[in-house]
């Protein structure tokens, strides 16, 4: 029960509250190429709050997946980094888009880690690029990142 009520309850702070960062990167309309690397900049001064982090992704009805594979890179203000794959569901089991659509645009956080510290004060830029077996993905319109501050201290 504890692994269904964390992921509702990040998924509600990521849409119901105010963002601490967020930013959002439009892809080419022809296509979100393997090699377009999304770049995220944020500056942390205080490392007492946690975060909840969503990835944001918005796409056409006619983008031909169900999933979507991204490689994350993380870099810290010593300069050190951490890589991590991340697959997200755009569409359940029946094909039904997951998200919010306006016109023919489905728009969703998804929840990528909740209860986040960081431990640096400075600069941390993050590095978003599709990980999928095919070099362009039509459909794709952007992609983004949106932290928001959990409040606990």
């Amino acid at each position: 029960m504890k692994r269904l009520i964390f992921p509702i309850f990040a998924a509600f702070l990521l849409v119901s509250c105010n963002a601490f960062y967020e930013d959002v990167v439009s892809v080419d309309k022809d296509g979100w190429t393997s090699d377009s690397i999304a770049r995220f900049e944020f500056e942390i001064t205080d490392t007492v709050p946690t975060y909840s982090i969503g990835i944001q992704v918005r796409n056409a009805p006619d983008y031909q997946f169900q999933n979507l594979w991204l490689f994350v890179k993380k870099v810290y203000p010593d300069m050190s980094f951490r890589n991590d794959t991340v697959q997200l569901m755009l569409a359940d089991e029946y094909g039904n888009w997951i998200g919010s659509g306006i016109g023919s645009i489905y728009s969703a956080t998804y929840p990528y880690e909740g209860s986040v510290h960081f431990r640096q004060p400075g600069k941390y830029i993050w590095y978003i690029q599709h990980g999928m077996r095919t070099d362009s993905l039509p459909g794709i319109y952007s992609v983004g990142l949106k932290i928001v501050e959990n409040g606990e201290k």
